[in-house]
């Protein structure tokens, strides 16, 4: 535990009752006795439970500690706002890490802003990625921001903004910890009540539910976790060849653009059809359509969400034996008709993975 006498409490736990034996109490101080960061906020342990993380609202401070087999802990970092290339730690309020442990983000109250850290998995120790700040387009979720909370999958990072009264979802890219929008759940649009000065949040062990605490009133908003955003392809991924009629197709929703490779698609009939529609045709496909597709739509409620990438390979005619082929085929009609179906069910008090 975190206190506000600039100290870290540690305990053992007993395995079946769950009573906690107090251990020792660490003094948040560096080489020369110094307070690093008083008043601890919220605290993080890495998932090889080799780190522990602690930040400092008032003092706009994240520090890091080792922590060794018996639980002892050990600083070896600490960042400040306004420093080393950081300025979004302005009363930071929340820390989680990614269930890989490769990074560590802190949501800012006064910053309105999120910050990627990279973390090293054999030492522990961080470096600045990027700050997420509400004043990029779009992002208007992170206004009193005091919650971050990492998906199961490591997907997805869910956002509490207390003066936003939204609940933010942001891709999380796995290599580079970096973060795009997806959507925003709002009090107010689209049918969502109860998230009026939210202020915390917590997902089930088994990834379905997401768990959100309003505070004025005082409630518990349930967002059903629907699954991966992905366009569906037909024929299937891995049996596309050159001159074949080619779908890629969208999930429902509305307004749609679609994107290769980060660029804006334009229609070129009568070969490809459908760069604002749900279901981009190619007829014929070339090996030269290759590429990364994704779509930017709107479900009907919020803002613009913004689909997995589908990296698409076309192979050279005549590659796979038509009998694989065929059987290919009919699989992917079936794999077809059910995305489609699992697609099209009811989104309303549902939440991106």
């Amino acid at each position: 535990g975190v206190n506000e006498n600039s100290s870290v409490a540690h305990f053992v736990r007993e395995t079946i009752s769950g009573a906690l034996t107090p251990i020792s109490i660490l003094s948040i101080q560096d080489e020369n006795q110094s307070l690093i960061a008083p008043e601890g906020e919220a605290i993080a342990i890495s998932p090889d439970q080799n780190n522990v993380y602690i930040s400092h609202g008032d003092n706009d401070i994240v520090t890091c500690f080792s922590r060794n087999v018996s639980g002892e802990l050990t600083f070896i970092q600490s960042f400040k706002n306004i420093s080393g290339g950081v300025s979004s730690l302005d009363d930071v309020k929340s820390l989680d890490v990614a269930e890989d442990g490769r990074h560590i983000y802190s949501a800012s109250l006064k910053s309105q802003a999120l910050t990627v850290f990279a973390r090293d998995a054999a030492s522990g120790l961080l470096s600045f990625s990027e700050s997420v700040p509400r004043s990029n387009p779009g992002l208007d979720a992170l206004g009193g921001v005091v919650a971050v909370l990492t998906s199961r999958s490591g997907k997805t990072i869910y956002t509490a903004g207390q003066t936003d009264n939204a609940v933010g979802v942001y891709r999380r890219n796995a290599e580079t910890g970096t973060l795009t929008f997806v959507e925003a759940e709002i009090s107010g649009v689209g049918g969502v009540v109860g998230l009026d000065g939210v202020n915390n949040m917590a997902l089930a062990p088994n990834g379905t539910s997401l768990y959100a605490v309003g505070g004025f009133p005082g409630s518990i908003v349930t967002f059903n976790v629907r699954g991966p955003n992905v366009i569906v392809s037909n024929p299937l991924p891995g049996t596309i060849q050159e001159g074949d009629s080619l779908t890629l197709t969208a999930p429902e929703g509305n307004s749609y653009q679609w994107k290769k490779d980060g660029v804006l698609i334009v229609d070129s009939p009568p070969r490809l059809l459908g760069s604002d529609t749900r279901v981009l045709r190619f007829e014929p496909v070339l090996q030269s359509d290759a590429g990364v597709y994704t779509v930017e739509y709107s479900d009907g409620n919020k803002s613009v969400i913004a689909t997995d990438p589908f990296d698409l390979v076309v192979l050279a005619a005549g590659t796979l034996p038509i009998a694989q082929r065929a059987s290919l085929v009919l699989m992917g009609l079936f794999l077809l008709a059910y995305a489609i179906w699992f697609l099209r069910r009811k989104r309303i008090g549902q939440i991106h993975a």
